[in-house]
C-alpha cells in the first residue's frame, strides 16, 4: 500500500450503542467524525450486533454479522464481515472486539486501570470469563495498539508488557464545540434548562472509585458556604448519590447545596462548563482525561489531581493537588474562589495551552497507524503475538 493510498477501515462502533456519549464513546464519536472528513480514509461501520448510530455521529449504516454466541460473532463473524466489506483492517476504539487471527487490526487501549486491583475489583463468573477471553484475544491479536498518552504507554509496558513499535501514542483533543466558546444565548439556556441560577463549581464524569469524587465532595463541604459556590456534579450517578450526600453531612456541610444533574446532553455541555467558576477533576488513574481538557478549552479555570495522565493531558497548565488530599484541595478551591483575577489568568493560560490540538490532527496521526498496520503481513502479525504470549498471565490477573 502506497503512502497516498486510501485505507478502507472497518470501525467497530458497538461502544456507540447508547445515546450517552462519555468516555470511550466520546473518543470514538469525535474521532469518527474527524476520520469521515479525511481524504485518506474510507470508513465502513461494524458492530457485533445490529444497532443505530446516535445523534452527533456520521449517518452511516452499521453492518453486523449473523447472530450467534458472543465469541463466534467476534472471532468468526466480525472477521468474515470485515473481509466481505473489503476493508484493509479492523479498528476497535474501545479496548475490545478484535478477532485473534486473520486480519490486520488496530486497538485503542486507553489505560490499564481495569487491571489495577486497588481501584477495580476483579470480575467473577461470566464477567471473569469475558474479561479473560477478551483480553487475550485483543492484546494478542492487535497488529498495532494506540494509546492516548505517554503516561498510559509507560503504564501499559510496565504492567502488561506491551510496548515497542507495536504501541503508538496518539493523544486526544477538545472538540470544536468546546474550542469555539458558547455564546450568551447558550449560556443563558443552560442556566435555564438545568435550573442553575447560582454560582457553582463543577465536576462532570463517572462516579466509580478511580474518579475519587468523594475527595472533591469532602473538600468542598468543609468550606465556608457563605464564600463558596454550590457544587454541581454531572454524570450518571445512581446509588452513589446518597453516599456523597452523607459525606457532606458527616463534615457538617449543607447537603442542599450539592446538586446532581445526571447525564448532560452534548449540546449543553460546553455552556455548562463555561458557566462554572471552577472545574475540578479529582480522578486517580486517567489514561488521558478529556473532561478537564474540554473545560480548559471553553476558558474555565480547571483543577486536576496530580495523578495518571492528567498533568500531561492538561499540558501542565492546570493547578494540581495530591490525589485524595482533601485538605490540599480545599485550600486550592478556597484560594481560587477568592481570587477572580488569578482565575482569569489561569483560564487564559489553560485555554491557550489546549486549543492547538484538534481532532483532525488526531485523525491524521491515527491514519498513519492504520497505514502501518495495513501493510503488516501475516508473518509479522504472528510474530507480534508470539513475542508477547508469555505476558498472558499478567492480562488475566
Amino acid at each position: 500500500m502506497s503512502v497516498s493510498s486510501r485505507i478502507r477501515v472497518a470501525v467497530d462502533v458497538r461502544c456507540l450503542a447508547s445515546e450517552q456519549l462519555r468516555g470511550f464513546a466520546r473518543y470514538t464519536a469525535e474521532l469518527l467524525n474527524a476520520m469521515e472528513r479525511s481524504e485518506r480514509l474510507d470508513l465502513v461501520l461494524v458492530s457485533d450486533r445490529p444497532m443505530q448510530m446516535p445523534s452527533g455521529t456520521p449517518d452511516m449504516s452499521v453492518h453486523a454479522p449473523d447472530r450467534d454466541s458472543e465469541w463466534k460473532r467476534e472471532q468468526v463473524g466480525l472477521r468474515a464481515l470485515v473481509k466481505r466489506l473489503g476493508a484493509d483492517l479492523l479498528f476497535s476504539p474501545a479496548n475490545r472486539g478484535l478477532p485473534l487471527f486473520g486480519i490486520p487490526s488496530v486497538l485503542t487501549l486507553h489505560d490499564a486501570v481495569e487491571w489495577d486491583r486497588s481501584l477495580v475489583e476483579r470480575p467473577a463468573g461470566r464477567s471473569l470469563a469475558r474479561f479473560v477471553y477478551a483480553n487475550v484475544a485483543s492484546l494478542l491479536g492487535a497488529t498495532r495498539i494506540i494509546t492516548v498518552s505517554q503516561h498510559s504507554a509507560d503504564y501499559l509496558e510496565a504492567s502488561l508488557g506491551l510496548g515497542g513499535d507495536r504501541v503508538v501514542v496518539v493523544s486526544e483533543a477538545p472538540g470544536e464545540a468546546f474550542v469555539i466558546p458558547p455564546d450568551a444565548v447558550m449560556r443563558a439556556r443552560v442556566r435555564r434548562d438545568l435550573d442553575l441560577e447560582f454560582r457553582y463549581l463543577l465536576y462532570v464524569g463517572g462516579f466509580d472509585d478511580k474518579k475519587s469524587v468523594d475527595t472533591l465532595v469532602l473538600a468542598w463541604a468543609r468550606l465556608d458556604p457563605s464564600r463558596t459556590p454550590r457544587l454541581v456534579l454531572g454524570g450518571s450517578v445512581g446509588a452513589e448519590a446518597e453516599y456523597l450526600l452523607d459525606l457532606v453531612t458527616s463534615v457538617g456541610g449543607d447537603r442542599e447545596r450539592l446538586r446532581f444533574l445526571g447525564y448532560v446532553d452534548d449540546e449543553l455541555l460546553p455552556a455548562l462548563l463555561a458557566e462554572a467558576e471552577l472545574f475540578v477533576f479529582p480522578a486517580l488513574a486517567e489514561g488521558f482525561g478529556l473532561p478537564p481538557v474540554e473545560a480548559m478549552a471553553v476558558g474555565t479555570t480547571t483543577i486536576v489531581a496530580d495523578a495518571g495522565a492528567l498533568p500531561e493531558a492538561t499540558r501542565g497548565a492546570a493547578p494540581r493537588f495530591e490525589p485524595r488530599d482533601v485538605s490540599g484541595l480545599s485550600a486550592l478551591i478556597s484560594r481560587l474562589v477568592a481570587d477572580p483575577v488569578e482565575r482569569e489568568r489561569l483560564a487564559g493560560m489553560g485555554r491557550e495551552a489546549i486549543i492547538g490540538r484538534s481532532w483532525d490532527a488526531v485523525a491524521r496521526e491515527t491514519a498513519e497507524v492504520f497505514a502501518d498496520a495495513a501493510t503488516a503481513g501475516a508473518i509479522e502479525r504472528i510474530g507480534n503475538s508470539a513475542r508477547v504470549v508469555h505476558q498472558i498471565p499478567r492480562w488475566v490477573r
